[in-house]
């Protein structure tokens, strides 16, 4: 029976990976194959006794990595190291065994795509922000990297179904922060609206269907709409005597959802679901098309783009106009070379120009050609650099991988490229982050404007400077670019740290005041070093530091003050003739359990399911900006007369205080709690809405502790709802079926 089973593994193994071969067979020579035989035979007797949670074989999952690149038509090093790319981290093979195999480059490659395993991290947050700042260097040194880790998230996202829905959830939810982002940033826009739209459908499965539904429904509408207008616009250039090809695509499912959410409108109210493309040869031609497109539809005013003469980071060239088709539909039109075309649609992947001889003899080969059109990568790899906390070096990526851009001048006409979003103060840090931090005011094409002023494409900056730093943080709230952000919140940090050392020193001093004693006379007796071994601090500073957070322990009293070390106890009790009583010690005032309540067992407020590391008996409170649940990441902050506040661990206010302050925390599986969640459930106003929807609700088995309703004259009608929850599961449960629930338009938490 077994002996059966391990036969059709290796059959299907086989097929499988027969299929990856006559795909290579199309552009690679016959040494290659030999070299990827090699692979799959290394690969297949390491991985034999594993399989996927599907059941399957594990070697089908390298086989299908490979082979999705094959779709790129990478290079034969690139499609080894898919094959082996697990080999380091589920099977016994050592590095070295590996690169004696294969060689050094192949070994960097999957090296790079290698986690950190064997890494004791303190949450699953620093664990994912320390895997991709490895796979960050890595990608520095050679770019097929992340390529190839894309194509191994792209293969998982399909094959979620096997795993448990919680995993599930959290790969989604982790493709669509990082992983979707880095691909717009590469222009691989195909594999990034594939991953887009599995995201879409594991996170909001109904939605999702919802929307496939009535894609199809308007299809053959829509369809006719395209060939009318496809028809007219070949006529036009054969008659110009322009040789082109010209096709409609359509918005792929997560596309369509952003603009729903983000413009608050309905399905039917979005008229650019198809758009129209259009290849010609020569980029002379792309603007006569789009003189003759013009000529033929009505152009949307603000509706055109150039992207050819400002090509975007990642590349990606073409025309955008929308103009009014038939019947009054709004229909995109983009223009583009065929070059232009294959970058647009594989970005790096289309633009490779490595090969293996310059990659063995030069690892960096792609900084040197590309770094200007990939400065974005540049700026990741000085944050791995530079922020050694893992939720801001998360937070900085995600803003770094934006991947819309404006275009913006200097007076003198040098030309600044901006995320979209971004203020006059973002402009600022831009140019200099010492000119950022002493920025008084700006102006934008000759007009006085606040800092605040968000930026458009084409806007002349002028910036007004002080002789004085002016950071303030307020900055934060309306700052974008990771660069400003880093350098007000390092600036703010400084100036805190140096306010908390000073009261650190004024309180220490004081309670030595009270037996004639001070800092000075400590440190010239030499026993200075010795109270700080008993508080377990990095040094005198770092003493000072910890009493002016009050993150004293609270267990440390007097009489292991002066136990544990009997030269000062001797040595305390005899300077200038004072005793010191054995109950006393001069951090009680500061003891962070000194000022607070000990917890009811009997409450269960929110704050109860909180487990602080390290401390006990200290008071807790939630963050009220996000206003966690049990299930989410979070993280505490020591306050100097709140206790300790509980934010998410991704929350903006959370990355904007002092690492020095963090504590950690985690929720307890012994406590249960209600929190009170509030929802803002946007409806069409018709009989029995309300119903509906208090019924789904009540039929999860959750309190509605209040709700308020309002309507308007266009028939839509806003619930505020506010629901008494266990946690984020059942969160997303009551979220998911009320977007279900027909009328429904959208649900957020407020």
């Amino acid at each position: 029976m077994e002996q059966n089973h391990t036969q059709e593994n290796s059959t299907i193994a086989n097929e499988a990976f027969s299929h990856l071969l006559s795909k290579c067979e199309a552009y690679l020579p016959q040494s290659s194959l030999e070299v990827l035989k090699n692979a799959f035979v290394f690969a297949s007797n390491l991985h034999a006794n594993q399989q996927r949670k599907s059941g399957e074989p594990y070697i089908i999952h390298p086989i299908a990595v490979a082979e999705i690149l094959t779709d790129y038509k990478f290079d034969e090093t690139s499609l080894v190291a898919a094959i082996l790319h697990d080999v380091v981290e589920d099977t016994h093979v050592s590095p070295e065994q590996l690169e004696k195999e294969f060689g050094i480059v192949v070994l960097s490659l999957v090296d790079g795509l290698t986690k950190l395993a064997k890494v004791h991290f303190r949450s699953s947050q620093e664990k994912m922000a320390e895997n991709f700042r490895k796979m960050i260097v890595a990608m520095s040194k050679d770019i097929r990297v992340i390529i190839i880790k894309l194509a191994d998230r792209l293969h998982n996202m399909r094959t979620l179904k096997a795993l448990k829905v919680e995993k599930r959830v959290r790969i989604a939810e982790e493709t669509l922060e990082i992983y979707c982002p880095i691909a717009g940033r590469l222009g691989m826009y195909n594999a990034k609206a594939e991953l887009e739209d599995l995201c879409l459908k594991e996170l909001k499965p109904s939605v999702y269907e919802n929307l496939t539904t009535k894609v199809d429904q308007k299809k053959v509408f829509r369809q006719l709409m395209i060939d009318s207008a496809k028809e007219q616009v070949s006529h036009h250039l054969q008659q110009a005597g322009i040789e082109g090809s010209v096709y409609g695509r359509s918005k792929h499912f997560y596309s369509i959802y952003r603009k729903m959410s983000d413009k608050r409108i309905e399905f039917e109210d979005i008229y650019d679901l198809f758009a129209l493309r259009i290849i010609v040869d020569t980029v002379p031609q792309c603007y006569e098309t789009l003189g003759i497109i013009h000529n033929i539809f009505r152009p949307v005013p603000g509706r055109f783009k150039d992207y050819i003469a400002m090509p975007k980071a990642n590349l990606y060239q073409s025309l955008h106009t929308t103009v009014v088709a038939a019947k009054g539909e709004l229909l995109e039109i983009q223009i583009r070379t065929q070059d232009m075309h294959q970058i647009a649609e594989n970005g790096i992947a289309a633009h490779w120009a490595y090969k293996e001889k310059k990659a063995q003899k030069n690892q960096n080969l792609f900084f040197e050609t590309d770094s200007e059109k990939f400065a974005w990568l540049r700026q990741m790899i000085d944050h791995q650099k530079e922020l050694s906390d893992p939720n801001e070096f998360l937070e900085a990526v995600k803003v770094d991988l934006f991947d819309e851009e404006v275009f913006v001048f200097s007076p003198k006409g040098d030309v600044f490229e901006l995320r979209k979003g971004a203020t006059c103060l973002d402009f600022a840090f831009e140019i200099h982050s010492d000119l950022g931090l002493r920025t008084t005011g700006s102006k934008i094409n000759g007009r006085m404007t606040s800092l605040r002023t968000r930026l458009h494409s084409g806007d002349v900056v002028e910036l007004i400077v002080g002789n004085k730093i002016r950071a303030t943080k307020d900055w934060l709230s309306f700052t974008t670019t990771s660069k400003a952000r880093n350098k007000i919140r390092a600036y703010l940090r400084s100036e805190d740290r140096d306010q908390a050392r000073q009261a650190g020193l004024a309180s220490f001093e004081s309670e030595l005041h009270k037996y004639q004693m001070n800092a000075d006379k400590l440190q010239k007796i030499g026993h200075l070093q010795d109270v700080n071994k008993i508080f377990s601090v990095g040094g005198y500073d770092d003493l000072l530091l910890q009493i002016g957070y009050g993150k004293l322990d609270s267990k440390k009293k007097n009489k292991k003050l002066l136990g544990i070390s009997p030269k000062i106890s001797e040595h305390l009790h005899t300077i200038d003739g004072v005793t010191f009583p054995e109950n006393h010690s001069f951090i009680d005032k500061y003891d962070t359990s000194k000022n607070s309540t000990r917890k009811n067992s009997l409450s269960k407020s929110p704050e109860e399911a909180i487990e602080v590391q390290g401390m006990t008996d200290i008071v807790v409170r939630m963050a009220r900006c996000c206003e966690p649940l049990p299930g989410q990441p979070i993280v505490g902050f020591v306050s100097r007369r709140r206790g300790v506040i509980v934010h998410l661990a991704n929350c903006p206010w959370a990355l904007t205080n002092d690492p020095n302050r963090r504590v950690e925390c985690s929720w307890s599986t012994q406590v249960q709690t209600t929190h009170r969640v509030r929802l803002r459930v946007t409806t069409h106003d018709t009989p029995g809405i309300l119903a509906e929807i208090t019924k789904t609700i009540s039929a999860q088995k959750i309190n509605i502790s209040g709700m308020e309703c309002f309507s308007n004259d266009q028939k839509r009608a806003v619930l505020l709802i506010r629901l008494e929850l266990s946690d984020i599961h059942q969160l997303k449960d009551v979220l998911q079926k009320l977007e279900a629930l027909d009328g429904v338009m959208y649900v957020e938490r407020t």
